[in-house]
């Protein structure tokens, strides 16, 4: 990972380790008091310059004509190559396709009275070269612009997303009735600072994913392929095309302004650092998501961030949350054993040794097992599905909503809590005839999705139209079997 990207995370996580030397062991209701007020466990809309932003986009998209045509009629240097090739595909000859030939009798396929008959012939090749220098540039400046409105995309994108699910009505049985006070205390007077820049986010998210739809396209030309891997450690310098070049031009002020502008002290960071930071966050999120779950613990009891080792009951069901070598296993026990480990960002899979009925891997980036990030919202809620399923597998008895704490009643294969409305049941795969179990709401109707929201609110709405609490996947309002990965219907798994 560049030192960039580092930087950025340890920005987000720092502030774990200035918590962590004033409380290093305190219990269950003295984390939830300073986690409101000197630990926030959701960042958000204030760490952004919306007039900063919002110039920088302006500048890409003044950009973006120069860009285009670089694209699609750049500079490129001819290459002159020699190459065997079969006799009906030769193009160019000379001197030296016929010295070539005459000492090379192994190519020959025929000798007659008129001459020889060659199999292969030297051919002069004319290739067009992408990789010059102000090509490197161009795919530099890309590559800067990218990640830059990406990043800034998908933070709007929660943002916006998150102005919605605040606004809910406080009635609603379908969310856990300890909902509401966690996002209260995630983000406390988020809605005020929201509604303040509300027209700022939308302005800037449109302005981003009109450039994404400009760029994204043309990154398969070659003059990006190319080079988008050959310009780690090239130093930017004006040269005639990149100063005299109209196109070229522009996009080297585009990068020099960006340049500018992400100056950064050198430190001594290192990912081990930066990650550390991340794996206590995880911890921290976690002990978070137990509590407004319905778990409790002994307040005499000590939570130890740094090895932790920590103990929470709730009705029948009880959890040990332990570390071990920057993992966490979770063993749930009601009826019987049911472990879970989860693993915060590791790049080697194979290194986790550890046991346990299940894995789940925790991740700061999107696109992996469990999104889990500060500046993502809906964090804790990932990590209380697995909080479900692990109490769900460690329960035979099936008499206790592990949701609601109410008593479940049996209704022919299905367990209904007829309080908050949860359903269990073993579902047969007809695709790999393997069981699972799911859980999804009795009598719930799924909202329709609107036809012309965007793609990625979609995505978001329907990752959480069952208000997470679907202990399977879901794809295109669809339930993924844990085995084989086929989609079934939800009315398949009620009937």
């Amino acid at each position: 990972m560049d030192e960039q990207n580092l930087l950025e995370l340890n920005s987000y996580y720092s502030s774990v380790d200035t918590f962590l030397k004033h409380h290093r062991s305190i219990n269950y209701i003295e984390f939830d008091y300073l986690s409101v007020l000197e630990m926030n466990l959701f960042s958000s809309i204030e760490q952004i310059d919306f007039v900063d932003l919002d110039s920088k986009l302006s500048l890409i998209i003044k950009t973006l004509p120069s860009i285009k045509r670089i694209f699609s009629r750049p500079i490129v240097h001819l290459i002159e190559k020699d190459e065997l090739v079969p006799l009906e595909s030769v193009r160019i000859i000379n001197n030296d396709t016929l010295n070539y030939a005459a000492v090379h009798t192994e190519l020959w396929d025929d000798l007659t009275k008129d001459g020889v008959k060659p199999k292969k012939l030297l051919s002069r090749k004319y290739l067009d070269n992408y990789s010059i220098y102000e090509n490197k540039v161009f795919a530099k400046a890309i590559d800067m612009i990218l990640p830059f409105v990406r990043k800034y995309g998908n933070m709007l994108k929660d943002l916006i997303y998150i102005g919605g699910i605040l606004e809910v009505n406080l009635l609603d049985r379908y969310n856990h009735l300890l909902y509401y006070l966690a996002l209260g205390k995630l983000h406390t007077g988020y809605i005020r600072s929201f509604e303040n820049h509300k027209d700022d986010a939308l302005r800037c998210l449109n302005k981003i994913q009109y450039i994404l739809s400009q760029i994204t396209p043309r990154l398969g030309k070659p003059v990006y392929t190319k080079n988008h891997l050959k310009h780690k450690n090239l130093e930017v310098r004006k040269t005639n095309i990149l100063g005299m070049h109209k196109d070229y031009n522009k996009v080297y002020l585009l990068l020099k302004k960006f340049e500018k502008s992400s100056k950064y002290v050198e430190t001594n960071l290192s990912e081990e650092d930066v990650f550390k930071n991340y794996f206590r966050y995880v911890k921290m999120l976690l002990i978070f998501a137990f509590g407004h779950f319905n778990f409790t613990a002994d307040g005499r009891e000590k939570i130890k961030f740094d090895s932790l080792d920590y103990n929470m009951s709730f009705n029948s069901y009880n959890v040990n949350i332990k570390e071990e070598n920057s993992i966490i296993l979770l063993t749930f026990n009601k009826d019987k054993e049911y472990k879970i480990l989860l693993v915060p960002y590791i790049e080697d899979k194979k290194k986790v040794k550890i046991k346990a009925n299940e894995v789940f891997y925790i991740s700061p980036f999107k696109n992996e097992d469990i999104f889990v990030s500060i500046n993502n919202i809906e964090s804790f809620r990932r990590l209380q599905q697995i909080i479900l399923k692990g109490m769900i597998s460690s329960d035979k008895k099936r008499d206790i909503c592990p949701f609601c704490g109410d008593s479940l009643e049996k209704v022919k294969n299905e367990y209904i809590c007829k309080k908050c409305n949860t359903r269990i049941q073993s579902v047969k795969c007809d695709e790999c005839s393997k069981r699972f179990v799911a859980t999804d709401i009795y009598n719930f109707v799924k909202p329709d999705l609107e036809d012309d929201i965007p793609d990625w609110m979609r995505e978001k709405q329907e990752e959480a139209m069952y208000h997470f609490r679907n202990i399977t996947k879901i794809r295109d309002n669809m339930f993924i079997c844990p085995h084989c990965m086929s989609e079934i219907k939800p009315k398949d798994i009620t009937e």
